[in-house]
């Protein structure tokens, strides 16, 4: 059920919440002080939003569990899901031959990477050893080659173009994809064991800033909440930009305030006090 005012008033600000080492703690649950805090900001008047690196349907299964939650940004920016009625209200998908010269690329450069895409429909096509990396089963059939498999599909476009590594750290997978593919495709980390390949300009802020605009919301009232590197545009972006305690010194050197961790309700701690 959602909690706030009618879906067409102003709100009064915006606050915005990554999901996994934010929002979440580390038994992947939301604690009852956290939901009641965002509960509180929504009765307020302030549009409450999750901002994730995760795909539409793992999005949609946290964001339905936050009965505040008005909107999810999934996958880094790249969509926005309307909770209360169910659409799609912004969708930035990438040309399929674009991905597929990408991925020819990554596997003929870095051997040891696998790969996935996240298609328009929500499902997934991947790769063995992409199942493991994500909190649920994707949505889709594993393949032996998600390229060959992709290419006979008949999709125009996907969402996401995933590579994974059972020999890289994410974060040195991501400098070398980044350096690899140059400024025509975003590259971004979201804190699970993977890097994403999407539209270039495409982030977490980009998709909040579209919201705030269409929602009337000013930048000045926005709060992001983030811990990890695909937070640092929102974090910069919001009007304050609040680091959970969890976080590498790099994010929270670009937030305006520091707040507790996320396994001491470091959200509901700076609501609480937001509210007052």
């Amino acid at each position: 059920m959602h909690v706030g005012g009618p879906h067409g008033d102003t709100p009064h600000g915006m606050i915005a919440v990554d999901f996994d080492g934010t929002l979440l703690r580390s038994d992947r649950t939301v604690s009852d002080r956290t939901n009641r805090a965002l509960v509180g900001a929504a009765e307020a008047g302030w549009l409450v939003v999750g901002a994730t690196g995760r795909p539409l349907p793992l999005a949609e299964l946290v964001a339905r569990s936050v009965p505040s939650m008005g909107f999810v940004a999934c996958m880094n920016g790249a969509a926005i899901l309307d909770i209360e009625t169910d659409d799609v209200v912004l969708d930035t998908v990438v040309d399929v031959d674009a991905v597929l010269e990408a991925g020819r690329l990554i596997r003929s450069r870095i051997p040891s990477a696998g790969l996935a895409v996240d298609l328009t429909d929500g499902s997934q096509m991947w790769e063995d050893g992409f199942g493991h990396l994500v909190p649920l089963r994707p949505l889709g059939e594993c393949d032996d080659d998600v390229l060959v498999a992709l290419a006979a599909s008949g999709h125009t476009d996907v969402r996401k173009l995933i590579a994974f590594s059972d020999e890289i750290e994410a974060h040195a997978l991501l400098d070398a994809i980044d350096e690899l593919l140059g400024p025509e495709h975003g590259v971004a980390h979201s804190g699970l064991p993977f890097v994403e390949i999407g539209a270039p300009g495409v982030s977490k802020a980009s998709a909040l800033a579209w919201l705030a605009d269409d929602r009337g919301v000013e930048v000045g009232n926005c709060v992001a909440f983030g811990d990890e590197i695909n937070d640092h545009e929102m974090l910069v972006w919001a009007g304050t930009g609040v680091a959970m305690g969890n976080a590498d010194d790099a994010t929270k050197a670009r937030a305006d305030v520091v707040t507790a961790a996320n396994d001491d309700d470091g959200i509901a701690i700076y609501v609480e006090e937001l509210l007052r």
